[in-house]
């Protein structure tokens, strides 16, 4: 039976990991002995399975594409560095947009921008962005086909999945 790839653990996961499991504060024990591994650390060790990072990822995307971010309700114009920090994360506000308007276009340009500048995981060059379903005018939805390789040890993994952008709500919905 060939053993399954494990693949290295995400940085960040092993942080969120440890947070949830308030193990981000312990360290050795008192009296300078080392202490036992616990199962949070054989998995950072271990690796995590294909499936499992792309869960993670997809949470990730998930929570960059449902997010309205600062240039939406603040003129940031002259602050370049503003602009492209953590500060600014998510998408533009869309909810003001209508199967009529002009700017529904740029979606998927600001789709792949805020992937690019908030997913360091993405290979930049895998990236595609495909309309699914142009706007459904009686649910106010449009549905983007996204193909992207995320980089990771020992091997990329393909992740393949729909966005569906409520222009209503401006919530995103990743399946």
């Amino acid at each position: 039976m060939a053993e399954e790839v494990r693949y290295h653990v995400p940085l960040i996961h092993a942080f969120r990991d440890a947070f949830r499991k308030g193990d981000a504060r312990k360290a050795g024990t008192e009296n300078g002995e080392y202490r036992t591994l616990s199962e949070d650390e054989f998995v950072r060790r271990r690796g995590l399975s294909e499936s499992h990072i792309r869960a993670i990822v997809l949470d990730d995307i998930s929570a960059i594409l449902s997010t309205v971010d600062l240039q939406s309700a603040v003129d940031i114009a002259d602050l370049n560095y503003l602009s492209r920090s953590i500060l600014n994360f998510g998408l533009y506000d869309i909810m003001h947009l209508t199967s009529e308007d002009a700017g529904v276009a740029e979606i998927e340009r600001n789709i792949v921008a805020a992937l690019l500048a908030y997913e360091p995981r993405i290979r930049r060059e895998s990236l595609q962005v495909e309309w699914a379903q142009r706007i459904d005018d009686v649910q106010q939805k449009i549905r983007l086909s996204i193909y992207a390789e995320v980089a990771n040890r020992p091997a990329n993994i393909p992740l393949d999945f729909t966005a569906e952008v409520d222009l209503s709500t401006g919530a995103a919905t990743v399946t």
